[in-house]
């Protein structure tokens, strides 16, 4: 399991330097009017399913990220964070953005 972990950790890490580093807001973005807390969300049941495919899109107003797992889904945690670590060595990884979300599936 700690290897699925690492594993999911890496790609989303991954994804999110492609979609961090995109290009800054432009000011003529309409609202569109979504409505959303940026409280941490956690279930921290744990599951046997196993990821089969993870995707993302990057849509007019939001960013979508989806993690097919064979199975059912059990635990998840998503939460702001000040910064990004690798998992083992806790060593940082520098990314540009102002903001770092930080999901994990368990």
């Amino acid at each position: 399991m700690k290897i699925l972990s690492a594993w999911l950790t890496a790609i989303i890490i991954a994804l999110g330097l492609g979609l961090l580093a995109s290009g800054p807001a432009s000011a003529a973005t309409s609202y569109c009017g979504l409505v959303w807390s940026s409280l941490a969300k956690s279930n921290q049941a744990m599951s046997a399913a196993s990821v089969t495919n993870i995707r993302s899109g990057q849509h007019t107003c939001f960013d979508r990220l989806v993690i097919d797992i064979k199975g059912k889904a059990a635990g998840y945690n998503v939460r702001y964070v000040s910064r990004v670590v690798q998992d083992g060595s806790g060593l940082p990884i520098k990314l540009r953005g102002g903001a770092f979300l930080q999901v994990t599936a368990h």
